[in-house]
């Protein structure tokens, strides 16, 4: 007979006889596959490092945005953050940046028995514009938001000290968001 019994397997020998694709290389071949395939896309991990061409050339490109100045003390140290990490500017600039309305909203909670909070949040917020020098245009428009917490003390000093600390905190993440928009214009702009 056809079906003869010194060839039949049991259900167990055949399942690990069977072949998988990823057995023999599949595996490989199937991460080769998806490699190229993201490559072809353009796509570019945000946070990987660039080469020192690139770099250099952003920051050129960093350096060729004026940055306006901005009302109040808080203003006055978002400026002086973003002309930090920007760098110092070299001749005329084609691109000027408008943060305007920036605000802060301090609110409390967490309640004790006499009526004082125990926790504060702050959020401040902007608005961020990019201006080309030569048309007057807007090119980019961004919110700018940070948010964070901070514990209200009974030493009232201790309570000022981490209010103001965590301001500073919060601008200098404004900054950081502000020049990663304006990295990502650039970038986008360039291809």
């Amino acid at each position: 007979m056809w079906w003869s019994n010194k060839h039949s397997f049991s259900l167990s020998e055949r399942v690990r006889m069977r072949v998988f694709p990823w057995q023999r290389g599949g595996v490989a071949l199937i991460a080769l596959l998806l490699c190229l395939n993201l490559a072809a896309c353009g796509f570019t991990p945000v946070y990987a490092t660039p080469d020192t061409g690139t770099q250099l050339a952003m920051q050129d490109r960093l350096r060729d945005v004026e940055i306006g100045l901005i009302a109040d003390r808080n203003g006055q140290y978002l400026r002086n953050a973003l002309l930090d990490q920007t760098g110092a500017p070299q001749g005329p600039q084609r691109y000027f940046l408008r943060v305007h309305r920036l605000q802060q909203i301090d609110t409390g909670f967490g309640l004790r028995k006499d009526a004082s909070n125990t926790r504060g949040d702050i959020t401040v917020t902007a608005q961020m514009d990019l201006i080309d020098s030569q048309t007057g245009t807007v090119v980019l428009t961004r919110p700018l938001r940070a948010r964070g917490g901070y514990n209200r003390l009974d030493n009232l000093y201790g309570t000022i000290v981490s209010e103001e600390d965590l301001l500073n905190r919060l601008l200098d993440e404004m900054a950081d968001r502000a020049v990663t928009e304006l990295t990502l214009f650039f970038s986008r702009e360039k291809s």
